[in-house]
């Protein structure tokens, strides 16, 4: 069941690589409140697109408008000491009425 999502566009002029070639982003998710049962877990999808609900990014850097040619993306996730990831989830305790904030 998907609780939420985001997107970002990822281009050369916004997100620059780093020495190593990897490419950091930050996604930011769209607002939602959703109580997670005991035992309940997450899963992180990373694609290309969301075409029709999103516009198509090509690939090759093109205009939105006018790009007709289709280039292969490849996404990576890391997760060592080198390329930290996580996901920054805001928690409220409904018994004590006060929020903290969960990586997972």
């Amino acid at each position: 069941m998907n609780v939420c999502d985001g997107a970002t566009r990822v281009s050369p002029e916004r997100h620059a690589a780093a020495p190593d070639g990897v490419v950091p982003v930050t996604v930011e998710l769209w607002p939602t409140a959703y109580r997670f049962s005991r035992g309940h877990r997450l899963r992180v999808q990373v694609s290309s697109g969301a075409h029709p609900r999103i516009a198509r990014n090509l690939g090759g850097g093109h205009p939105l408008a006018t790009g007709t040619a289709l280039h292969v993306s490849d996404q990576e996730v890391f997760h060592d000491a080198a390329h930290p990831s996580a996901i920054v989830l805001p928690v409220v305790d409904h018994r004590a009425r006060s929020s903290r904030r969960v990586e997972a």
